[in-house]
């Protein structure tokens, strides 16, 4: 007659129950969410892109975006307009949206925070698209409309991105500047980068977006307000203004423009002619209501 041994059966059963555990774990703890998006599934269609690249849009709105702090705050005290408010060093200011009027933020003012974010925000929202949507497979297999919708989605994320990124080195001159999604990149903390490298990166992230983009008014292209190849082109040639223009450099504290500047300026013409010969923009009949129209309560 065998005698069981019930202190080693103990031992086995202990085993495989902690086996069936470590297996349920791990099972129960790889579940997708049931409200989680992956990106094969956020570029899954045509629909689904124009929704995140119309995210990205979102990023201009609001009144920390172009709807008040940045259209109002942080162009002002300048040729056509000035902040209303008396915010002098000597009396202290509000170091709120009023000090970024009149340069004399400090460091912690929490404006400069806000407005950083949401710019670096739309950077990474771009970044997905402009990775995301080329790698679809209804970019290059899709219908005709399926490839057009998909080039046009691709134009408009490479435009917005180089829109926040011009925005950022107005506002504070070189900056870090991530071209991959956030989630791909191996370290956040990064430097800044000199401006001229990422205005030449824009710059031929429109000249890209340009052949992508239809113009206003070409077949299928709605009056939806999105960007098309004449928002691109002229947002090229300011670009390109300042790429060539004079600077306040942090290294030698001096204002300075690079040797090569007839370079960006010919482009600056170039995409200027492109626009007034398209057929497609008209220019204004008067150069005094250019001012007058935008400026005298109009």
């Amino acid at each position: 007659m065998r005698i069981i041994n019930f202190k080693r059966l103990a031992v086995f059963s202990g085993f495989f129950l902690l086996a069936i555990s470590f297996d349920s774990c791990k099972k129960f703890l790889t579940l997708s969410p049931d409200s989680a998006f992956d990106e094969a599934y956020v570029f899954g269609s045509v629909n689904d892109a124009y929704s995140a690249v119309i995210g990205t849009y979102a990023t201009l709105s609001g009144d920390r975006g172009y709807g008040g702090r940045i259209q109002y705050y942080f162009s002002n005290d300048c040729d056509e307009s000035y902040c209303n408010a008396s915010n002098t060093i000597s009396i202290g200011g509000d170091n709120g949206p009023k000090a970024l009027c009149r340069y004399n933020a400090l460091a912690t003012n929490t404006e400069l925070d806000a407005e950083w974010n949401i710019y670096y925000a739309g950077i990474d929202r771009a970044n997905h698209c402009i990775k995301a949507i080329p790698q679809m497979a209804l970019y290059t297999n899709g219908s005709d409309n399926d490839k057009a919708s998909l080039r046009r989605l691709h134009g408009e994320a490479l435009t917005l991105r180089a829109q926040f990124f011009f925005d950022l080195i107005k506002f504070w001159g070189d900056v870090p500047a991530p071209y991959i999604p956030s989630v791909d990149q191996p370290d956040l903390n990064l430097p800044a980068t000199d401006r001229d490298s990422i205005y030449d990166h824009i710059l031929n992230d429109l000249a890209l977006a340009d052949s992508l983009l239809p113009w206003r008014g070409d077949p299928g292209v709605t009056a939806d307000e999105r960007i098309t190849k004449g928002a691109a082109k002229a947002l090229r040639a300011r670009i390109a203004l300042f790429r060539g223009g004079y600077s306040l450099r942090p290294g030698s504290r001096q204002m300075e423009r690079p040797a090569d500047y007839l370079k960006y300026y010919q482009i600056a013409r170039d995409e200027c002619n492109d626009i007034i010969n398209s057929g497609k923009h008209n220019l204004n009949p008067s150069f005094m209501a250019v001012f007058k129209d935008n400026l005298d309560a109009h």
